[in-house]
């Protein structure tokens, strides 16, 4: 029975894998494409070439086969034998009496249409024998200014003066085309030259032919259980004996169909190629193909043929490495399979067969088939409900050529999945010496996130060391009913650290998290002494308040707690009343403050631009308390007198991602730089942060594991309100940095079109900024390079995180690796420096160079603009004047629907059009137009996406 499967999404871990493997890829992907794109474009060229001389070449080739065919015989056969250019009689018209005259030329005018100032067109004209014209064509274009050479020879072979003076002797003739590129490739224009030799069949001089040998063919052979490829020898001898070298041979016709006696040309092969493989074959059906020698005067020899059936033996070999781990249902991970068991290259699609048993060792067949997937060698078993307790076991099977491998490797997994943390686990000392009172929240999941019911949790298991980590000294098993317990006859005057784990009804033993852990020093009974006053006090200095650290006393056992005295006067009165925690002295117990050897609290709702000046005492658990000698000593701290200066770009905050969503924005202080040291976002719905990025390139400022922030490890990603201590960065001036820097929250579920406000608090104070996620087609800030865009034309490059193009001397282009799109919105950052007219340009709806439209600036004229490019034409539809400046930041946002396109310029409608001839879809990408210019954070939207 097969399983129809969903994700439900991935751990971290899993993610980071993603990712570090997506960066490989992408660094791949972006040199293939490089590479790719040059090799792309001088391919294009010579093709274009060789197709310009090929249908030149032909046509004349053809017509000149037929020379002296109808004639009066009172006519000569050629009127004129040169060396560009030739004349001669032939009926090639049938409607027409009598025979014509065809001439073959360069035109002396040139080839407009093409940039080359050097190159023409092949002429051929065709006149009555009273010298009216009938036809006037041109044959090909593109034709290199001396594109076309004959050369002339009689029926023996010796080559004649050229013009020949009496074309009456000719029996052959040797015809050269040179076609030129219409671009230049390198600043040069490339050419590229065919020829042939004629042997015309009605001229009494042209010697007697034979036709080349049958090339001799081997196999076929199949690559693939999709293809068949042939492989032959160019014959050296023709029919009659005469040797065939090289040189004489044209090409090579290849054939295929299902009919021997009628195949059709399948495509004409340069005479250097000797093997050809046809692809997209189906097994069983029967196939022929075949494959002959044309010379350069255009004889045929018989071909070679051969029957293309496939039938494969080809096994693929076993799928390696399978591991089976529980995540969110179990997660399967083997090796890619490459490989037939011949060693071959498995060049077609592999499925993989997902097999699952409770049996060990079992043999996979039908009844334990539960998927198939393909493009992937991971995969998620989420239908794990009603198992049952117990081991299950998995194997794959790679299926290729409709062969399938042996199984791989078994791997099992335990189900159902363990059960989540035991969180909330609170620590006090009891009413005894020795004793400790804990009380904690059972968990209502498993690690794979399916629900735990209380009736599912058989034992709780605590740990208790003096320790910290992962306690195994002592440990005592409770129902698992129990969220609290008194644990007697501990040590007094130690530090204990405490942790629990959930096991359900199938023997399973939850998750031990670390961070869950709690430590309680514990106490001994009231002791007359005063303890010991901590050695010393330090203030850091916030917003709004102010973080007070002093060492953990650790000599008195009867330890109850501290005093935290504050005032606003150096060396008291100590009679502070405006912090949230209220009026001084704040007495607190000493387990709430703890953290191993150091202490530490906040007085949080402070006044800004306050001094503050504080004191600490230590207290035991006497009644009344003993209070300690002396205190830590006063230490003052000011609250910042700036107000934040930190802002968010008007832009949309672009989402990208898929299980994991990454929201972009930009921020930079309107100041000067601002030091950002605390976050606070806000959202609706149940998604949760899992880190915080920012920078150029971007740098993680906070992640919920503490690879990064100040918080440490979290206990699981934040939820929304959450306050997030970040590692400190500074965010720069508008004035110094006019993009903005960076700045990404990953999210562990999809945001799109979900409100966040955003509290960002630093030293000089707090702001926020509002907006809503919006799902991206695409997003670049090219801090990564040019990935995801190709380039066209001109000199595109990235520097500095910014896509630029240096070159003024035309229009140059630079497209995004986008489908077509229909209605959709653009945003980017533009900025026109130098060249003629001071443009750059964001491009929408582009079929090609001659047809699309453009929204952009021209900083010369100062103004913003709209245009239609139609048939090579600019037609501007829509302008807004505004004072603009070269090499300066402006933010266009272009949104097109139907056949309006509205532009916003620093987020404000300017330009709003109506163009009944636009083209329903197209590309996206950039253009500067006789200048250079530069692009940044490009947000590509599906639909309407306005400020």
């Amino acid at each position: 029975m097969h399983a129809s499967l969903r994700q439900a999404g991935f751990t971290l871990v899993e993610m980071m894998v993603v990712i570090v493997i997506t960066g490989m890829i992408s660094t791949a992907m972006y040199q293939m494409l490089q590479a790719g794109q040059a090799t792309y474009e001088q391919n294009k060229t010579m093709v274009d070439m060789q197709q310009n001389a090929r249908v030149g070449l032909q046509s004349l080739a053809d017509d000149l086969r037929l020379v002296s065919y109808g004639k009066d015989p009172t006519q000569p056969s050629i009127f004129y034998a040169g060396p560009e250019s030739v004349a001669f009689v032939a009926d090639i018209l049938p409607d027409e009496p009598g025979a014509e005259v065809i001439s073959y030329f360069l035109s002396p005018d040139g080839d407009p249409d093409t940039d080359n100032p050097y190159d023409t067109v092949l002429m051929r004209v065709v006149a009555d024998t009273s010298g009216n014209t009938l036809v006037s064509s041109t044959q090909s274009y593109g034709m290199s200014s001396y594109g076309l050479q004959f050369r002339w020879f009689n029926g023996s072979g010796v080559e004649l003066s050229n013009p020949v003076p009496s074309p009456e002797q000719v029996g052959e003739v040797y015809i050269e085309i040179t076609a030129a590129a219409a671009n230049a490739i390198d600043g040069a224009y490339p050419e590229m030259s065919l020829s042939t030799t004629i042997y015309p069949r009605n001229l009494p001089l042209s010697p007697a032919r034979s036709r080349p040998n049958t090339p001799a063919c081997t196999g076929p052979s199949f690559p693939t259980c999709d293809s068949a490829t042939l492989n032959w020898t160019a014959p050296t001898n023709n029919t009659d004996g005469t040797e065939l070298p090289m040189s004489e041979i044209s090409h090579f016709n290849f054939y295929f169909g299902t009919d021997p006696d009628d195949l059709s040309l399948y495509t004409r092969l340069a005479r250097t190629i000797t093997e050809w493989t046809v692809p997209d074959l189906q097994s069983g059906i029967p196939y022929y193909i075949a494959v002959s020698c044309v010379s350069r005067s255009g004889v045929e020899s018989y071909t070679c043929q051969r029957n293309a059936t496939l039938s494969s033996a080809l096994v693929p070999e076993a799928p390696q490495n399978l591991i089976a781990s529980i995540g969110t249902g179990v997660t399967l991970d083997w090796n890619a399979v490459t490989l037939f068991t011949n060693g071959d290259t498995i060049g077609t699609e592999v499925v993989y067969q997902i097999h699952r048993s409770s049996v060990d060792g079992f043999t996979p067949d039908a009844t334990t088939l539960i998927d198939e997937v393909s493009y992937t060698t991971t995969w998620f078993d989420t239908e794990t409900d009603g198992l049952g307790c117990g081991l299950y076991y998995y194997v794959v099977v790679a299926k290729a050529c409709g062969n399938e491998s042996i199984p791989s490797n078994q791997d099992d997994a335990q189900l159902p999945a363990i059960p989540a943390c035991v969180t909330n686990i609170a620590a006090s000392n009891g009413a005894s010496e020795g004793e400790v009172y804990l009380s904690w929240t059972l968990p209502t999941t498993r690690t794979d996130g399916s629900p735990l019911s209380p009736g599912d949790i058989e034992y709780v298991r605590l740990y208790a060391d003096t320790a910290s980590g992962m306690p195994n000294d002592f440990y005592t098993t409770l129902t698992g009913a129990q969220t609290s317990v008194t644990v007697p006859y501990l040590a007094s005057c130690a530090t204990y650290y405490f942790n629990l784990t959930a096991i359900d009804a199938c023997g399973h033993t939850g998750e031990l998290c670390p961070g869950e852990e709690v430590s309680l020093f514990t106490s001994a009974p009231c002791d007359a002494e005063p303890p010991q006053p901590p050695a010393y006090v330090a203030v850091t200095e916030h917003d709004d308040y102010i973080d007070l650290e002093w060492p953990a006393n650790s000599v008195d056992c009867d330890l109850g707690g501290y005093r935290i005295y504050y005032g606003s006067t150096p060396g008291g009165p100590y009679n502070g009343s405006d912090a949230a925690e209220g009026p001084s002295p704040i007495e607190i117990s000493s387990d709430l403050v703890t953290y191993g050897n150091l202490c530490r609290y906040q007085l949080t709702g402070l006044g800004v631009c306050q001094e503050y000046y504080v004191k600490v005492t230590s207290i035991d658990e006497c009644v009344p308390a003993n209070e300690s000698i002396g205190s830590s000593g006063e230490e003052m701290g000011q609250t910042s007198c700036v107000s934040c200066q930190i802002d968010a770009n008007c832009v949309s905050w672009a989402v990208d991602g898929a299980s994991n969503n990454i929201v972009h924005l930009e921020l930079h202080a309107n100041g000067a730089n601002e030091l950002l040291s605390q976050l606070q976002p806000s959202w609706s719905g149940a998604q949760a942060l899992e880190e915080v990025w920012f920078g150029r390139p971007l740098t993680k400022i906070w992640d919920y594991d503490g690879s990064a922030g100040e918080n440490g490890w979290y206990g699981g990603p934040a939820n929304s309100g959450d306050p997030l201590d970040l590692s400190d960065v500074y965010v720069g001036s508008w004035t110094t940095t006019e993009d903005g820097e960076p700045f990404a929250l990953v999210f562990d579920s999809d945001v799109r079109d979900v409100p966040l406000d955003i509290e960002f608090s630093g030293t000089a104070g707090t702001c926020s900024a509002t907006g809503a996620g919006t799902g991206t087609i695409s997003y670049s800030d090219f801090d990564a390079g040019m990935s995801g865009w190709t380039s066209q034309s001109g000199n595109w490059f990235v520097s500095e995180g910014e896509l630029r193009q240096s070159y003024t001397g035309s229009n140059y282009y630079v497209q995004a690796n986008t489908a077509s799109q229909t209605d959709f919105t653009i945003e980017a950052k533009v900025l026109a420096s130098g060249g003629t007219y001071h443009s750059s340009y964001i491009y929408v709806r582009y079929a090609n160079d001659n047809n699309h439209y453009l929204a952009g600036i021209r900083t010369d004229a100062n103004k913003v603009r709209v245009a239609r490019i139609q048939s090579g034409s600019f037609i501007e539809t829509g302008a807004y004047y505004t004072t603009l400046s070269d090499n300066t930041w402006y933010t266009m946002r272009v949104v097109v629907t139907g056949n309006r396109i509205r532009v916003y310029f620093d987020c404000e409608l300017v330009i709003d059009v109506t163009d009944g001839s636009m083209l329903s879809s197209g590309q996206v990408g950039f253009v500067t137009r006789r200048a250079s210019g530069r692009f940044d954070d490009v947000r590509i939207f599906q639909g309407e996406v306005l400020p």
